[in-house]
C-alpha cells in the first residue's frame, strides 16, 4: 500500500474528471476557491458563479440517463465525475446535485414514462429544486403533507419540513402521505409552495433550509410520484440516493487530508515536526483506514446499483456508515490540527467548514437511524435461518480482528432468536451490528479481488477498526499498517492525487 499503488481496474487516469480541470485549484484562482467558499459560508449563500458554471456546462445532465437526453451511464460513473464538486464545497453539492439526483432517482424507481421525461428535462436545463431528502417517516412531520383524492387528481394539504434549496426553487419535490403510510413525492412549482423562514443550520450552511407549505393544493396525477402502489420504489430511491451521496462525500475528506498532510509536515512541535509524533501517525492511519473503507463500501453499492439490482441491505449499511465513518475521520484530523482548525488559520481555514459539512450530512438522509430500516426489517429472516452473511469469498479470518469479526457473522442469527425484536432499542442494536458486520464482509471479499491500494496492511488495519466500532472498545492499528497508511497519504498528497480508490489528479492537475 504505496504512493505507486495501482487504480482500481474500474477506473483510469482516462477517466480524471474534466470538471477538476475546469473548477481548478481552490487554493489559487480556481472557479471555486477556498477563499470564497468560507466568505459564502458566513452569509449562508452559495457560489453564484457555480450555479452559471452549471447552466453553461449542462453539469446537470450527469444526473439524467442516456435514454432520457442525458450523459449518466452509471452510478459509479456519476459518483466519479461529480465527485470534485463536494471535494470543493459539500454544500453546492447538495444544492446542485442531492436535491436534483434524489427527483430524478425517485422518477426512475416510481415514475411512469411521462414524468421520467418530465423530471429528466429540468433536471437537464439546470432547473433549481428544492427536495426533502430525508424521506418520509411515519411517526415524525417531515412528511405531513397529506394527498387526498379529487376526481382524477389529488388535493395537496400541510406542511413539509427541512426542504434542501428552499430559496426560490424553480420546482418542488414534497414527500406526502396517501392515508396513514403510503408515501408519494408531490411534483409543484415554484407559487405552489410558500417557504417558511430559513433554518439556521450548524453545516451545510450555503444550502438553504426551510419547511414549505402547501394549502388545498391542485396536483396533477401526473405529478404524484409514488401513487400507484409504487411506494417502495421510492423508499428504495431514497436509499439509493443516499448512498450515491455518501459516495460523493469520500472526496470532502480527501480534502481535508490535503490539509492536513502539508499541516503535519511543517508544524514543529517537541523538536520535530507533527508527523514525526506516533500519535499524529495513528491518528493519520486510523483516518486512511476509514477512508478507504468508506469507499471500498460505497463502491460496492454503486457497482451494485451498475449491476442490476440494489442490495437494499448493503446499501443501506452504506448510507448509515459510510457518513460515520467520514465524520470520525474528520474528527481525527481536527484533534491532529487542534486549535489551529477552529481558529480558522490560514492556509488550512477552510477544514472547520468541511468538518461542519460533513457532520451534517444527516440534514439530506445520510447517516441517519432510518438508513438501518431496511436491516432492521431483515432481521427476522436472519433469526429464522432464511437469511446469512455471505463469507464464501472471504477467506480465512488472518488475525485477531478478523477471526472476532467472523465469528459475530457465525452466531448472529443465534443472537437474533435471543432478542425480543419488539424492543425498538435492541432490535436497532442488532440492525448496526449486521450493518457492520454486512460491510466489513464486503471489505474483506474487495480487499482479496481488488487493487494493489487495498493491500494486506490495509485489510489488516480495516479489520481492526471494524471490531472496534463493533465493541466500542479503541484499538491501535499494526505499526506495519500505520507506517503503510501514512507513506500512501503524504506520496498521494505529494503527487497531487486523490488518495481515494479512483487515484485520480485532483484541483487541477490533470495531465
Amino acid at each position: 500500500m504505496t504512493g505507486t499503488s495501482a487504480p482500481s481496474p474500474l477506473i483510469t487516469q482516462q477517466d480524471a474528471p474534466a470538471l477538476e480541470a475546469l473548477l481548478g485549484d481552490p487554493f489559487a484562482h480556481g472557479s471555486i476557491t477556498f477563499a470564497d467558499l468560507i466568505a459564502n459560508e458566513d452569509a449562508s449563500r452559495l457560489t453564484p458563479a457555480l450555479r452559471q458554471l452549471w447552466h453553461a456546462g449542462e453539469i446537470g445532465a450527469e444526473l439524467v440517463p442516456l435514454d432520457l437526453g442525458g450523459r449518466r451511464t452509471s452510478a459509479a460513473g456519476l459518483v466519479r465525475r461529480l465527485r470534485p464538486i463536494f471535494r470543493r464545497d459539500p454544500s453546492l453539492g447538495v444544492d446542485l446535485v442531492g436535491a436534483p439526483l434524489a427527483v430524478m432517482t425517485a422518477a426512475m424507481s416510481a415514475g411512469d414514462g411521462a414524468q421520467r421525461r418530465a423530471v429528466a428535462a429540468r433536471v437537464r436545463s439546470g432547473a433549481r429544486i428544492g427536495a426533502v431528502l430525508t424521506g418520509f417517516d411515519p411517526g415524525s412531520s417531515a412528511a405531513s403533507i397529506r394527498l387526498h383524492r379529487r376526481g382524477a387528481g389529488w388535493i395537496a394539504d400541510g406542511e413539509s419540513s427541512l426542504v434542501a434549496g428552499a430559496d426560490a426553487p424553480d420546482m418542488w419535490a414534497l414527500p406526502a402521505r396517501i392515508g396513514d403510510q403510503t408515501e408519494a413525492l408531490v411534483l409543484c412549482e415554484t407559487g405552489d409552495a410558500t417557504p417558511a423562514p430559513q433554518i439556521e443550520t450548524v453545516g451545510l450552511r450555503g444550502t438553504r433550509f426551510a419547511a414549505a407549505t402547501v394549502r388545498s393544493l391542485a396536483v396533477d396525477r401526473g405529478h404524484v410520484l409514488g401513487a400507484q402502489d409504487s411506494s417502495h420504489a421510492l423508499v428504495r430511491a431514497r436509499i439509493e440516493t443516499a448512498a450515491i451521496v455518501a459516495a460523493l462525500a469520500i472526496a470532502t475528506v480527501d480534502t481535508a487530508i490535503r490539509l492536513a498532510i502539508p499541516y503535519a509536515s511543517e508544524r514543529r512541535l517537541y523538536r520535530g515536526t507533527v508527523l514525526e509524533i506516533p500519535h499524529a501517525r495513528s491518528l493519520l492511519a486510523d483516518v486512511h483506514t476509514d477512508l478507504l473503507i468508506a469507499d471500498v463500501v460505497a463502491s460496492q453499492v454503486v457497482d451494485g446499483m451498475d449491476a442490476g439490482g440494489l442490495d437494499e441491505l448493503t446499501a443501506s449499511a452504506g448510507a448509515y456508515l459510510v457518513p460515520l465513518l467520514l465524520t470520525d475521520a474528520m474528527r481525527g484530523l481536527s484533534v491532529l490540527f487542534g486549535s489551529t482548525f477552529y481558529a480558522r488559520v490560514e492556509p488550512y481555514a477552510v477544514f472547520e467548514t468541511l468538518l461542519r459539512d460533513v457532520g451534517s450530512l444527516s440534514l439530506v438522509g445520510v447517516g441517519t437511524p432510518g438508513s438501518l430500516d431496511p436491516i432492521a426489517a431483515a432481521l427476522r429472516a436472519w433469526g429464522d435461518g432464511a437469511l446469512a452473511f455471505d463469507d464464501r469469498n472471504a477467506g480465512e479470518p488472518s488475525t485477531v480482528a478478523a477471526e472476532a469479526l467472523f465469528q459475530r457473522r457465525a452466531r448472529f442469527g443465534d443472537r437474533v432468536r435471543a432478542t425480543d425484536l419488539a424492543d425498538a432499542a435492541a432490535a436497532r442494536r442488532l440492525a448496526r451490528e449486521a450493518a457492520i458486520l454486512i460491510a466489513a464482509g464486503a471489505c474483506d471479499r474487495f480487499g482479496r479481488t481488488g487493487p494493489t491500494v487495498v493491500a494486506a496492511e490495509w485489510r489488516a488495519a480495516a479489520h481492526v477498526r471494524w471490531h472496534a466500532r463493533l465493541t466500542g472498545r479503541a484499538a491501535s492499528l499494526p505499526e506495519s499498517s500505520i507506517e503503510s497508511a501514512v507513506a500512501d497519504l503524504t506520496s498521494c498528497v505529494d503527487d497531487g492525487i486523490s488518495v481515494t480508490l479512483e487515484r485520480v489528479p485532483v484541483f487541477g492537475r490533470i495531465p
